[in-house]
């Protein structure tokens, strides 16, 4: 974490003018992520985005507008967005909203 917080110094410092103080950082959002000391959760907001999105699409390709591929594309784009944070809740969320639109 704290070289972490050292490299996003360097970067806010060069870029945005911004400075940010080791010792009272409880967290920091960054491009899309809540980042913690010991682990790093997806934003509220892009969670519910991709969970209705994904309701959207899997209602689309049973309606026949969307294909197959399409929507593998799609949820190969969302696991690999919950790769790179603690989501293993979030991945069971998403399986059984599959699971539930498709055994229908």
């Amino acid at each position: 974490m704290i070289t972490l917080i050292a490299q996003m110094h360097g970067y806010g410092k060069c870029f945005f003018n911004y400075y940010f103080h080791p010792e009272g950082m409880k967290f920091f959002d960054f491009l899309g992520y809540v980042v913690f000391p010991y682990h790093i959760l997806l934003r509220t907001k892009s969670k519910r985005r991709m969970c209705r999105n994904i309701n959207s699409m899997c209602l689309k390709y049973k309606k026949g507008e969307i294909g197959r591929t399409s929507l593998n594309q799609s949820m190969v784009s969302y696991y690999g967005m919950l790769k790179y944070c603690n989501s293993k809740e979030l991945k069971r969320l998403i399986d059984e909203i599959i699971k539930n639109r498709f055994s229908n």
